[in-house]
């Protein structure tokens, strides 16, 4: 009997082990951008764990593009390119995955901006079908960090375009990885993905941890016309690519 049990258990502990590795593995093939300047922009790159978040100049302050995660990390970065946390005023999320808004409570004078379709994602209406780590360690469910409120967000709509100082910024609804997950276009050339997609081998495809694959797909073929009118792809995890040498296998 001793044995059977420890087959059985140790038959229990390889599947726990195998569904684990199989559920995160994509993690492992992320491959951010370094801290830096995107080639031939003003736009910097922040790295944060294997996320990249952006920073944007403008004549009213600096805009950010997602916070990153650990909060600490980013602070230093940001005093290492000597960017004040005091002058960033605009923090645009494409979602509210912890490794997207993890750093936004270092902003005491920033609107943050994010569209209204995630905001269920942080109320506690929806809970986050995702990976089985981020679920243990986030109670299967998104949140902002301490100190900052839903009510303190500013809500964005598809479509909507905000002029901050000299910069214009397009929001584009792109549902899929979690339902109110949004792309901003900068100045019609510089699109921003968040996690709504990624790109491989030069061809558009869905996101590892989206909850829903379909509304994805959808969203990238209902994008693909705006992409094709930027210059860059930026992306939070793979690095940022010529906008015209992207297919769409949707």
């Amino acid at each position: 009997m001793t044995k059977k049990v420890i087959l059985f258990a140790g038959i229990i502990v390889l599947a726990v082990v195998a569904i684990i590795l199989a559920d995160v593995y994509p993690i492992f093939f992320m491959r951010p951008l370094d801290t830096g300047v995107v080639p031939d922009t003003d736009i910097s790159v922040i790295r944060n764990g294997v996320a990249n978040a952006y920073c944007i100049k403008s004549s009213e302050g600096y805009i950010l593009i997602d916070a990153g995660a650990d909060s600490e990390a980013f602070k230093k970065t940001l005093q290492e390119k000597n960017i004040s946390i005091t002058d960033v005023r605009h923090i645009f999320l494409t979602h509210s995955d912890n490794d997207h808004v993890g750093a936004i409570g270092l902003f005491p004078y920033a609107n943050v901006y994010m569209s209204e379709d995630e905001l269920p994602m942080i109320n506690g209406e929806m809970t986050r079908n995702g990976n089985i780590i981020g679920r243990i360690f986030s109670g299967n469910k998104n949140a902002l960090p301490d100190g900052v409120t839903p009510e303190s967000l500013i809500l964005l709509t598809d479509g909507q375009e905000l002029t901050i100082g000299d910069r214009t910024i397009r929001c584009v609804k792109a549902p899929g990885h979690t339902p109110g997950s949004m792309v901003f276009i900068l100045d019609d050339a510089y699109l921003f993905t968040g996690d709504s997609f990624k790109v491989h081998n030069m061809q558009l495809a869905t996101s590892p941890f989206t909850m829903d694959e379909k509304a994805s797909k959808e969203s990238i073929q209902n994008m693909y016309e705006d992409l094709r009118d930027t210059k860059l792809v930026l992306t939070a995890h793979y690095g940022y690519y010529h906008s015209a040498d992207i297919a769409n296998i949707f």
